[in-house]
């Protein structure tokens, strides 16, 4: 089974993203899938994570991923992601959110293949972000895909009616050696502290995880 992982920017996104997709590109490559990665990048530094060998990466070179497209670049790549998915053939095209979600959705769509829209931020975003603006046609275009993630089953009344029987609620994996640690030296009395390492930005949602300190 070919699986096609697709995410805006790979190169010069150090971070979570990065090693998330190895690591489920990995997971899925132990399972005998065979793993495809696409995303868009000018840049021909390296990773700085390691990925395994056995995952095919395509970089769908011609316009950065940081700087807007012009709509003749945008046509351009819709054309060169037609071809390359018709040569590659997957079963599914998973997106990771929908940076990747309108450059694959339209060639996923005329061949036939099922698109998975992996949402990983709160739905909030859409009011607090310059994709407010649009907010009703990205909502529209996402009745494209044939199954939505979200990590939190909160998430889904955010969004619109029509959309939430498509939804699949796909948490974050805690590590069973960390899920079964309690603090042996607290007492009942003290406070449980919490230490967050992060970049201060709207999606690791702060006013949500202090409210809970």
């Amino acid at each position: 089974m070919k699986v096609v992982i697709a995410t805006r920017a790979l190169s010069g996104v150090l971070g979570g993203l990065e090693r998330q997709l190895g690591e489920i590109a990995k997971a899925l490559c132990d399972f005998g899938f065979d793993v495809h990665l696409v995303y868009l990048s000018n840049s021909q530094e390296p990773l700085f994570f390691d990925f395994d060998k056995r995952i095919s990466h395509h970089q769908i070179i011609g316009a950065s991923p940081e700087v807007r497209a012009s709509v003749k670049i945008k046509i351009l790549r819709q054309i060169e992601i037609f071809r390359l998915l018709r040569r590659i053939r997957p079963n599914v095209v998973v997106s990771f959110m929908t940076g990747s979600y309108f450059f694959l959705s339209m060639p996923s769509l005329l061949l036939r293949i099922p698109i998975v829209l992996a949402e990983r931020n709160s739905p909030q975003i859409y009011r607090v972000t310059t994709a407010s603006k649009y907010r009703g046609l990205i909502f529209l275009s996402m009745l494209f895909a044939s199954r939505i993630t979200t990590q939190f089953s909160e998430y889904i009344n955010d969004y619109p009616r029509y959309l939430r029987r498509k939804f699949r609620v796909k948490p974050n994996s805690i590590p069973r050696e960390i899920q079964s640690r309690t603090p042996r030296d607290r007492h009942s009395s003290q406070p449980l502290v919490y230490l967050f390492a992060g970049r201060f930005s709207f999606p690791p949602n702060f006013s949500t995880a202090f409210s809970f300190a």
